[in-house]
C-alpha cells in the first residue's frame, strides 16, 4: 500500500513536472470594470421621438487584445445626474442600440422601461437596461475589444411629458474581461 502511494505521487510529481508550460494557458485574470457615456436630452415641450447618438472609446491596448478569452456584460444602467424640472416627468419607450466602427449591422442591446427623470435624479437611483439578446453582445464585446475598440451607441425614445425635458443620462457599462496574464519580462 506505501509502495502504491508512493509510486502515485512520484507519477502526479512527474505529470506536473512535464506539464508546466501548459499550465502557463490555464492560468487567465477576471477584470471587471465600467465604460460611462452620456446623452444629453433637452426636448422642447410636445416633442414626441428623440434620438441621440454617441461615439465611446472601449479600446484595449494592442499588446493585450490577443489576450482576450472571453468578455461578459454584467449590467448596463443608466441614472439621472442633472435634470431641471421640478416634478414627474417621463421619458418612454427608451432603446439602446450599439455599432461597432466600421460595422453596418446596429444591434439593439435592450430597452429600459418608463423612467421618471425627477425621481431618478432627486432619489440618486438607477435602472437597467433589459437585455434582447446577453449572448450575442457578450460575443460582439470580445470582437469589439479585439478590434479597434469604439462603438457608437444610439439611445431613442419618447418625450410623453406636455413640459419641455432638459436632462443628461448617465449610462454605464459593468463588464468583465478574461483574460491571459501579460507575459513578464
Amino acid at each position: 500500500m506505501k509502495k502504491t502511494l508512493q509510486l502515485f505521487v512520484m507519477a502526479v510529481l512527474m505529470l506536473g513536472a512535464a506539464s508546466c508550460d501548459l499550465v502557463e494557458d490555464l492560468v487567465v485574470v477576471d477584470k471587471a470594470g465600467d465604460t460611462k457615456f452620456t446623452f444629453d436630452v433637452n426636448e422642447a415641450a410636445g416633442t414626441q421621438a428623440f434620438s441621440r447618438i454617441k461615439k465611446v472609446d472601449m479600446s484595449v491596448p494592442a499588446d493585450q487584445k490577443s489576450l482576450i478569452k472571453e468578455a461578459k456584460i454584467n449590467s448596463i444602467t443608466v441614472r439621472v445626474p442633472s435634470f431641471t424640472g421640478t416634478e414627474s416627468q417621463i421619458l418612454s419607450d427608451l432603446e439602446l442600440f450599439y455599432v461597432a466602427t466600421g460595422a453596418t449591422d446596429t444591434l439593439r442591446v435592450g430597452t429600459i422601461a418608463d423612467i421618471d427623470l425627477y425621481l431618478l435624479n432627486k432619489e440618486e437611483r438607477i435602472a437597467f437596461v433589459a437585455f434582447d439578446d446577453k449572448a450575442r453582445d457578450d460575443m460582439k464585446l470580445k470582437e469589439i475589444l479585439a478590434a479597434d475598440g469604439s462603438v457608437t451607441f444610439k439611445l431613442v425614445g419618447k418625450n410623453n411629458s406636455k413640459k419641455a425635458i432638459k436632462t443628461r443620462l448617465e449610462f454605464t457599462v459593468n463588464a468583465t474581461v478574461t483574460a491571459q496574464p501579460l507575459a513578464k519580462n
